[in-house]
């Protein structure tokens, strides 16, 4: 037996108890499970908005090609097919004639349907064409429509 001194009590040792050190413990791991889930979305949307931003880039360069006079403008349906560099992304192309003569209205779709969730990108421009451009001629508005009566 421990001999005390007259006039002194027992106080409590300084410190945590197991059930405090166990309780710390749980809070600690659940935060580090939803750390994990917010890295994991964050990566998510990172890819996506890579993968946009790239779908967006390709749109802009075959819309670029279009004008320039690589592709068709005058066809209803300008065609379709996948990028020689990227074989995962594809293209279509659609032109639709304006009032104004020789102009259309021409969207470019690029789309990829790799991974979880598909990339989409569409971009529209009123494109001239572009084998018309250094001549003014027919470029002319259309006379204006008869009425049915000869003067």
């Amino acid at each position: 037996m421990i001999a005390r001194r007259p006039g002194h009590t027992r106080t409590a040792r300084p410190g945590v108890s197991l059930i405090e050190v166990l309780l710390a413990t749980a809070i600690f791991l659940m935060s580090l499970s939803a750390i994990g889930v917010l890295l994991r979305a964050g990566s998510d949307a990172a890819l996506e908005a890579s993968r946009t931003n790239l779908c967006s880039q390709m749109a802009r360069a075959k819309m670029a090609e279009l004008e320039a006079g690589v592709g068709e403008v005058t066809v209803p349906d300008g065609g379709s097919g996948t990028f020689a560099d990227r074989p995962n992304y594809q293209w279509e192309v659609i032109c639709v004639p304006t009032s104004v003569p020789n102009a259309y209205d021409v969207t470019v779709r690029v789309w990829n349907e790799v991974g979880s969730r598909p990339v989409e990108v569409s971009v529209s421009q009123i494109v001239i064409d572009p084998y018309l451009m250094n001549n003014a001629a027919p470029l002319q508005p259309p006379p204006p429509p008869t009425t049915g009566t000869d003067p």
